[in-house]
């Protein structure tokens, strides 16, 4: 994987020792995290808050931190250079992350007037409406956006170029797979156990007192969310969960909200991450591993 520098030349392989690239289903839906050998040439451009670029499609990341590594790592033909360890995050979206300055408080409107307002400027290919979101002085949007997606029973699916789609959690079964395995190559995981401490049964009150809740069964912990009417406590209901982890080779054409279909069940993907490593050896490794999930609900319930 190529990265460009803000002065725009492409840094060289030998100097870049390990690069991930992250997509996940949130708010800021890309990380880039990566182990770049930095002398004095190209210590000005591997600093907070510069930009580096993806050659492949021009995707720019915005640093947020650094930290040296050790001293004086060599490479051949300089003795000088300094293993650095970045992490920079989408761009287009990096201002969603930060804590604000002022209340963003919105109603009956569009997660995209949502985005806008907060800072982002990526665009967006598909919307939802969403009744209320409010972000307080002192807190990051993000963690309040992924809170109203949760109500919505939805999520946040970038292309991997440059917009996203606001879609909701049972459409994205609905695409047609990128992949298909025939047979189980993933590691399983299914803990009835975890579900159960990790996602409450939700209630809420009426106008009048009276108490709502989800449907489905209880054995579980609650939570309590205000003036909530039955379909936002069956949507806080309905979520992914991890059910299989899948490593493969460099597969970067896919990402968080595909779907892999493994043994004729989809799977859509909650995270993906693509690693390209080059180490002094000569003998470097390219893979992907992705983290699938299948939707579930207070209805279905795991034993």
């Amino acid at each position: 994987m190529e990265l460009i520098l803000p002065n725009g030349k492409i840094l060289r392989g030998d100097l870049t020792p390990v690069v991930i690239k992250r997509t996940d289903l949130t708010a800021v839906p890309s990380t880039l995290e990566c182990l770049i050998r930095v002398d004095k040439d190209l210590s000005e451009f591997i600093q907070q808050g510069k930009i580096l670029s993806l050659a492949e499609k021009d995707v720019q990341y915005r640093i947020i931190a650094t930290s040296q590594q050790g001293d004086g790592i060599r490479t051949k033909g300089n003795p000088n250079y300094t293993l650095t360890k970045v992490i920079a995050i989408l761009d287009s979206c990096h201002q969603i992350a930060f804590a604000k300055e002022r209340a963003i408080i919105k109603e009956n409107t569009n997660f995209s007037t949502i985005y806008r307002a907060c800072g982002a400027t990526i665009a967006v290919s598909k919307d939802i409406k969403v009744r209320r979101f409010a972000c307080y002085v002192g807190s990051p949007p993000s963690f309040q956006i992924q809170q109203s997606l949760q109500r919505e029973a939805a999520t946040v699916v970038w292309d991997g170029k440059h917009s996203l789609a606001f879609t909701r959690l049972r459409d994205l079964f609905e695409q047609k797979p990128k992949e298909v395995l025939q047979e189980n190559s993933t590691q399983d995981f299914i803990s009835g156990f975890v579900e159960r401490h990790e996602v409450p049964a939700f209630y809420s009150n009426t106008g009048n007192g009276n108490l709502i809740s989800a449907s489905g069964k209880r054995g579980r912990g609650a939570d309590f969310e205000m003036f909530a009417d039955s379909q936002i406590l069956n949507n806080l209901s309905t979520y992914l969960i991890q059910r299989k982890v899948w490593t493969t080779r460099l597969t970067p054409n896919i990402n968080a909200g595909d779907v892999i279909e493994i043994e004729k069940k989809n799977y859509v993907v909650i995270t993906a991450t693509h690693l390209f490593s080059q180490p002094e050896s000569g003998s470097g490794s390219q893979l992907s591993r992705f983290w699938l999930g299948q939707l579930s609900n207070m209805v279905d319930k795991t034993k």
